[in-house]
């Protein structure tokens, strides 16, 4: 279900997260923020899940009427493929928009590049703005946690550094995930999805991601 009031929403004043900027005209009056590799990311963006259906006609609306750029989906929502269609009947360049998608756990290891690729297929397009391993948590199958971690990190890198993924991140990673990853990675994650509202503010978290250059975002579907 694509739920128009779940946006994901970005700080765009305050001592964690810094000035917001004005983005590119790609993004036509949309507030940024800039991530440490210099791309610009919406401060605004489209959540979409898997629970409860997909609405087609109200994600079309949503991108070609009300201007929203960013969009958030994971292979877990069920819902790529669909979004790709929704993108071409909006009638919105690829190159206006900001595609955000996430990398489900089954998929950790060797899998991680080939995964990134069929989510992009599903979409209808060649690269990803941002991709997010989708929860820290490693699989019971996998017989080396640890190690599994590593190499998904690095099938991750491999993919920024192929430019299948204009930017690396992940999702629902609290500070102890957060410091393991910084441990081993040669690329750090640019940005940190996380639970954030008015009844749930982990700021320790956000603080945590700001000393460390990480943009925290928050997207409550999960």
């Amino acid at each position: 279900m694509v739920r128009l009031a779940n946006d994901f929403l970005i700080g765009e004043k305050s001592e964690f997260f810094g000035p917001a900027v004005q983005p590119d005209i790609s993004y036509d009056t949309t507030p940024s923020i800039e991530m440490s590799n210099g791309v610009q990311m919406p401060l605004l963006g489209l959540g979409t899940t898997h629970s409860g259906g997909y609405y087609h006609d109200s994600v079309v609306y949503a991108i070609r009427d009300c201007k929203y750029r960013m969009i958030d989906t994971a292979k877990r929502y069920g819902v790529e493929r669909e979004l790709g269609i929704a993108i071409k009947m909006s009638g919105v360049p690829r190159e206006q928009l900001f595609l955000n998608s996430k990398l489900w756990p089954v998929d950790f290891g060797s899998s991680v590049y080939d995964a990134c690729l069929k989510s992009c297929q599903r979409l209808g397009t060649d690269y990803l703005d941002l991709y997010m391993t989708h929860f820290p948590e490693v699989p019971s199958w996998f017989v080396d946690p640890k190690e599994t971690k590593e190499e998904t990190w690095r099938q991750m890198e491999r993919l920024y550094d192929d430019g299948i993924i204009r930017s690396i991140g992940v999702s629902n990673y609290t500070k102890k995930d957060l410091e393991e990853l910084l441990d081993f990675c040669s690329v750090k994650p640019h940005v940190n999805q996380f639970e954030f509202h008015p009844c749930y503010n982990p700021a320790e978290l956000v603080e945590f991601c700001y000393d460390e250059d990480i943009v925290f975002m928050d997207g409550n579907s999960g």
